[in-house]
């Protein structure tokens, strides 16, 4: 008679296979829960440097006050004729600092900050308006709203001016920079970091 061979995992490797098991398990789920809280206190980190940053949003602003010229037709029943007029006006430019993006780097202690783009935050009603009285070959104050339209028109080319001049760009990077850079070394929490940045 053929003896049969028993085949069967001993119960002793079972146990210990079911112990391996349970031991992994509880690694992975201590390893995906000390993952979770990091990222969850990286993430309330950011918060609370970014709500540090952002309420100095008017010292990261640059202002740029300028006079111009607009030429615009003035126009009556018998004549057409070109007016120009003589206004100053301020754009004020900087960055949207509830827009910024932080990454922080407890190990090297590196703060990165992305800025978004520059953008035009104010722009002022043109003030100190002057017509060019062509007959009388000198300027007049005016206080109508003659040639507004073309000036207007005028105000949003300088602002598309603006946003490309890269000497401009540089001044309200440089501007941010120092003023995000000193809040967070005067800051406890982060006076120990060194404070990098990157633009969208």
């Amino acid at each position: 008679m053929e003896k049969r061979t028993d085949r069967s995992t001993p119960p002793r490797i079972s146990v210990v296979i079911i112990i391996l098991i349970a031991v992994l398990s509880l690694i992975i789920g201590v390893l995906v829960t000390v993952l979770i809280m990091s990222r969850n206190d990286r993430i309330q980190r950011a918060i609370t440097i970014g709500g540090v940053i952002e309420p100095i949003q008017e010292l990261t602003t640059v202002k740029y006050t300028y006079d111009a010229v607009s030429v615009a037709e003035k126009k009556s029943l018998l004549l057409k004729e070109q007016q120009l007029i003589v206004y100053s006006s301020c754009i004020k430019a900087g960055y949207d600092l509830s827009e910024i993006e932080i990454n922080e780097d407890t190990f090297d202690k590196v703060i990165n900050i992305t800025m978004p783009e520059l953008e035009i935050l104010s722009h002022e009603r043109p003030h100190d308006l002057r017509s060019y009285d062509t007959k009388k070959a000198l300027f007049v104050d005016i206080e109508t709203e003659d040639g507004m339209g073309q000036i207007e028109q005028d105000m949003m080319l300088k602002e598309e001016a603006l946003l490309k001049d890269e000497g401009f760009i540089k001044t309200a990077r440089s501007q941010a920079e120092l003023a995000i850079t000193s809040l967070l070394k005067a800051t406890p929490e982060t006076q120990e970091y060194k404070v990098t940045f990157t633009y969208k």
